[in-house]
């Protein structure tokens, strides 16, 4: 524990890419390995297994960062307020209110255009207990990722940077990229054109929710922020009765759009981070001052 910490305070970078590498690929091959001689063996449904994969393998990442918290001391942020749960959503309001008018706008849509949908994708709306366990493994992506990307790498950067503007801004920007790179994983599952603009999309957001996660102080604002953008931007599993490899095979050629949410997130990061707010940030992390005295 004890080298882990001073591993950490004095390469917190390398500790970074080391926590990465550690959750998303021997932690997430570790899952697979074991769901596929579990799961893979109780007969579920397709649409079933799907969410309940991926509940198991964020579940296990999960306790991988939760030990890593633990063992670098620094299991607080779990139970950290910050500047509060509701005032943490306001900072995030309109990622927030994007992301809730999405979901009412493409269950509407989904209902309404049930037969155009069935005529030309081959399925039609549902809502099952695939359904919830999918919409479940969202709530588990979300937790899992701000858990690790922003509890434990953004967290990282932003106690080795500290918190004057430029500082900020590196925690911000370097925990992104990461958080972006994390996505190359899908190669396996998915085109490179696709995960190329998944890894652009997902820097961006990971821009988003650093700037987030600094201002709020609080780990649960962001993982509610991302996992309801998560069950956003997938409806079309979860409501639309199909599987996420189904789901990709829809994926048209390339596409501007994840580029342009990219720069759109950015945007909005660099709003919540602006010179007369990013004052804010000390207010929320007030132990650093402790942290570089140690």
């Amino acid at each position: 524990m004890n080298m882990l910490k001073a591993f950490r305070r004095k390469h917190s970078i390398l500790f970074c890419l080391g926590v990465v590498v550690v959750c998303w690929v021997i932690g997430l091959k570790c899952a697979g390995f074991i769901e596929r001689n579990t799961l893979g063996r109780i007969g579920l449904s397709d649409r079933m297994e799907d969410g309940v994969s991926t509940i198991f393998c964020d579940g296990l990442v999960l306790v991988i960062a939760f030990l890593i918290l633990w063992a670098t001391d620094r299991l607080a942020i779990v139970g950290k307020k910050g500047a509060g749960f509701f005032r943490g959503l306001a900072v995030a309001a309109v990622p927030l209110s994007v992301s809730c008018l999405g979901i009412v706008a493409f269950v509407t849509m989904f209902q309404v255009g049930a037969a155009e949908m069935e005529q030309k994708l081959g399925t039609h709306p549902v809502f099952d207990a695939a359904s919830v366990a999918t919409l479940i493994s969202f709530l588990f992506v979300g937790i899992t990722e701000e858990m690790t990307l922003r509890g434990i790498v953004a967290e990282t950067l932003l106690e080795h940077f500290g918190t004057s503007r430029d500082a900020i801004w590196k925690a911000v920007i370097i925990s992104g990229v990461m958080f972006g790179v994390t996505h190359t994983i899908n190669l396996f599952v998915a085109s490179p054109v696709y995960v190329m603009g998944q890894v652009v999309s997902a820097a961006g957001g990971g821009i988003l929710y650093a700037a987030i996660y600094f201002r709020a102080g609080n780990i649960w604002v962001v993982a509610l922020v991302h996992a309801l953008h998560d069950i956003m931007a997938s409806s079309v599993i979860w409501l639309g009765g199909v599987t996420t490899s189904s789901a990709l095979s829809m994926v048209g050629g390339p596409s501007l759009f994840p580029y342009a949410m990219a720069v759109v997130e950015t945007l909005i990061a660099v709003f919540l981070l602006r010179k007369k707010k990013i004052g804010q940030v000390a207010q929320s992390w007030p132990e650093l001052e402790q942290w570089h005295a140690e």
